[in-house]
């Protein structure tokens, strides 16, 4: 009885073990391929970089994005 409790927390345990083939997670990957953040103004229509009020909201939404994933580029 004593063997087979032994043998079924072994295979309890080693189901446990981590597999050394499975990577981490990196937010890198997402970071470069979101391409930097895309500066843009919705206040003023001389600017070069003028988004009217649609185009703002979209691209307030994806560079927020890169910020949430602490992308080096998108710092406040």
């Amino acid at each position: 009885m004593r063997t087979i409790i032994i043998i079924l927390a072994l295979l309890v345990i080693g189901g446990c073990a981590r597999n050394p083939t499975l990577r981490s997670t990196r937010i890198e990957p997402t970071c470069t391929a979101l391409i930097g953040p895309i500066k843009y103004s919705s206040t003023n229509t001389k600017s070069r970089r003028y988004a009217g009020v649609d185009l703002a909201v979209d691209l307030k939404r994806r560079n927020q994005v890169g910020v949430a994933l602490h992308c080096p580029e998108y710092r406040r």
